[in-house]
């Protein structure tokens, strides 16, 4: 494979094979927000490393399901075409998670979106 440094870009050269390579591959343990992903009974089957502190404020783990009152408080939850966002507030902290069903890979995503808090001019 050779490549050819650009104007700062790295360039594949035309006779590599395009589909192969990929020079950036996105893992979700570089997101800085949770995402967890659970199977149709809620069991979490992937946690990144963003998500460690929400779990143990879950009193769960990564090999356990998600808590009984976050899935009775949002129906369709596990519905493998989910395709919405959930407002959720850990005590803690406020935040949205995307909820979003691969029914094709048999999982939900659930991809929490921080929401920075508000401070008061009068501090």
């Amino acid at each position: 494979m050779t490549k050819e440094i650009n104007d700062d870009c790295i360039l594949q050269s035309e006779t590599e094979n395009s589909e192969s390579y990929n020079p950036i591959q996105l893992s979700p343990d570089f997101f800085e927000s949770p995402v967890v992903k659970i199977d149709s009974n809620g069991k979490i089957l992937y946690a990144n490393r963003a998500s460690f502190e929400l779990l143990n404020e879950w009193l769960t783990t990564s090999n356990d399901c998600l808590p009984d009152y976050f899935l009775k408080g949002n129906p369709g939850i596990l519905n493998p075409n989910a395709d919405f966002s959930v407002p959720f507030n850990t005590g803690t902290r406020n935040m949205n998670f995307d909820v979003i069903g691969f029914k094709e890979s048999g999982y939900i995503g659930l991809y929490a979106i921080m929401k920075k808090s508000v401070r008061s001019n009068n501090c």
